[in-house]
């Protein structure tokens, strides 16, 4: 049985070579892009089984950050391309619906490999999704809660908009992303600083100015790795 696969790979060759892959395995391929905003416009249009989505694309969305999304909308397994087999992306991978890895270069047999694993536990596994973000909106507390696919955070109800600073949008919106899982400092700071180099300072002291803004969120310090938003029965 073949499934219909979505790729999400910006670099050209590696591209070409994976649906040339797909193709010779005998599963379809629904398209393949090279960035998130394609991915997710592609997942609202068509039925997906399994994506093959590179962590490390460019632009402000990573793959992990995309697969969370395409998530939202519907319920597709990943496997995750990488150059790197670093310790720090997998472990934010296996917070989304994992189902395996291709570490660069890879050859047509490792493909081969990945997706008879995959293609099995499509099989045997009714899968739910592991993503905890509801699909519209967070309760924060305190009358607060932000709707993620509008990028907006509302007092009571929509028509009371509270409007937050750009930086303190990024830092909210990404946390909402990750709700209910650690977000490595090195990810915040890439996101919401657009890769220039800040300081811990820094970053602590935005996230008290959100904390300020938002006294009823539940931003909890892991120490030494990152932050995570909670919900606030975990309070």
């Amino acid at each position: 049985m073949g499934y219909n696969i979505l790729i999400v790979e910006d670099e050209f060759l590696s591209a070409q070579f994976l649906e040339q892959a797909i193709q010779d395995l005998g599963h379809s391929m629904i398209a393949n892009v090279t960035n998130a905003k394609d991915a997710i416009a592609i997942a609202k249009k068509h039925k997906i089984d399994l994506v093959l989505m590179d962590i490390n694309l460019i632009g402000e969305i990573d793959g992990i950050q995309c697969s969370i999304l395409i998530n939202h909308i519907q319920n597709v397994p990943t496997i995750y391309i990488t150059a790197f087999a670093d310790s720090q992306s997998i472990a934010e991978a296996t917070t989304t619906n994992l189902y395996g890895y291709l570490i660069k270069p890879f050859s047509e047999r490792d493909i081969e490999a990945a997706l008879a694993v995959a293609t099995v536990k499509l099989k045997n596994k009714s899968h739910q999704p592991l993503v905890e973000t509801p699909k519209d909106s967070i309760d924060l507390g305190g009358d607060y809660y932000y709707n993620i696919k509008k990028r907006r955070l509302f007092l009571e109800d929509e028509e009371n908009v509270i409007v937050l600073t750009k930086r303190m949008d990024k830092l909210l919106y990404l946390l909402s992303l990750h709700f209910n899982h650690i977000v490595p400092y090195q990810k915040i700071t890439s996101f919401v600083w657009e890769q220039k180099s800040v300081s811990n300072s820094t970053l602590r002291d935005a996230m008290m100015r959100l904390r300020k803004e938002i006294p009823s969120l539940n931003i909890q310090t892991i120490i030494g790795v990152g932050y995570i938003l909670k919900s606030q029965k975990e309070a």
